[in-house]
């Protein structure tokens, strides 16, 4: 049994295929003549790297600052920039969007591809 994962599986997969091929009857001519279809051709991707790439931008609506960083799927933090919080609204969306266009050409730069965007706050939004 292997550990576990969302990656691979939940360990058993090994297990299930012996079964399976245990089962084939050898003497039944229909599993004989049986084929696979063909399959084209595909490009293996090493995990390692897909963890290193796949990224997600982290915006942090603080009282004090306003964070927006680039974190890998592996948790890694690549890229982070900050700035005060402005006391008022219409600068406080402008720094947004320049953090958040900061943290697009940084993750260009990176080669990261990033999947989505997750947005922190200390309290309520209103």
């Amino acid at each position: 049994r292997y550990p576990p994962s969302h990656i691979y599986g939940d360990g058993d997969a090994v297990r299930r295929i012996v079964e399976f091929f245990r089962r084939i009857n050898l003497d039944d001519v229909t599993q004989k003549d049986f084929s696979f279809p063909p399959m084209p051709a595909s490009s293996s991707v090493d995990i390692d790297h897909v963890l290193d790439v796949q990224s997600a931008v982290a915006v942090d609506l603080g009282g004090t600052n306003l964070r927006v960083a680039i974190v890998t799927m592996r948790g890694r933090v690549l890229h982070c920039v900050y700035r005060p919080n402005p006391d008022d609204f219409r600068e406080r969306v402008h720094a947004i969007r320049s953090l958040v266009d900061e943290a697009k050409v940084k993750a260009l730069e990176l080669n990261c591809r990033v999947q989505g965007i997750g947005i922190s706050t200390g309290g309520r939004v209103n």
